[in-house]
């Protein structure tokens, strides 16, 4: 599978139990070079975000940004929103730049 797509993002909470489970996964990923992994519902001024930053680094590319932990995010996705639809929503910027990054590794003009 490693070598047949262009980008694998990995959404990754902060906690040593899922950093552990996606970390298992990058032993058999092929080409770990496309794979960036994604700090998932962060929150600000956590020990934990940093930890998981460096604990992924060992195993490949981490985000430079994350995507934090919000209710309003959460509601949003819940009637088939997301942060992207409208750049007054909490996020929005967040995951432009998400979309920015894939984008320029997969060669799509934004």
């Amino acid at each position: 599978m490693g070598q047949a797509v262009d980008i694998v993002l990995m959404p990754t909470e902060v906690y040593p139990g899922s950093i552990r489970y996606v970390k298992d996964f990058m032993t058999w990923w092929q080409t770990p070079g496309r794979a960036v992994f994604v700090l998932n519902k962060t929150q600000p001024n956590r020990t934990l975000t940093a930890d998981a930053r460096e604990a992924l680094q060992e195993r490949g590319e981490v985000w430079d940004d994350s995507i934090p932990l919000r209710d309003d995010l959460a509601r949003a996705f819940g009637v088939g929103a997301a942060a992207t639809d409208d750049e007054r929503m909490p996020g929005h910027d967040a995951f432009m730049n998400l979309w920015h990054v894939c984008a320029t590794r997969v060669g799509v003009t934004v």
